[in-house]
């Protein structure tokens, strides 16, 4: 990983904002919890298209009336870097190519105005894989 590597995260089509970009919040790790780590996929390792499709498997298991993601979007490790983040490749048997992007060396009143510097750039990319369920 170096980069330019792109790290993959499917989004939801009810968190895509009315303007046709990303929802901040797609890039802000939830609280309560995810300990202040963004889950992604590397993208050296992976295809958009492979990670919308375990995404949208493990949803339709979870919960079969629950939102479909709208489709896989990207921010590279170098972007970042450039904000301040960690990024950890941290990839289990069950889960080889998982990237956590770690938000704990910003101060947490900063997570939401990195989330949307993220989105920004992740929507600027555009979606690199999106759902044909639409």
């Amino acid at each position: 990983m170096d980069d330019s590597t792109l790290l993959l995260r499917s989004v939801n089509e009810l968190l895509v904002a009315g303007d046709g970009g990303i929802a901040p919040r797609e890039f802000r790790p939830h609280p309560e919890r995810d300990n202040g780590k963004l889950s992604t996929q590397n993208g050296d390792d992976m295809e958009p298209q492979a990670v919308w499709q375990i995404r949208n498997a493990a949803s339709r298991a979870r919960n079969p009336r629950s939102v479909r993601p709208l489709g896989i979007a990207a921010v590279s490790v170098g972007e970042c870097r450039q904000l301040g983040l960690t990024v950890i490749e941290d990839g289990t048997s069950d889960d080889p190519h998982h990237v956590s992007v770690d938000f704990a060396p910003i101060p947490a009143d900063r997570w939401r105005t990195v989330a949307v510097v993220l989105a920004q750039m992740a929507t600027e990319r555009g979606l690199l894989y999106r759902s044909d369920e639409q």
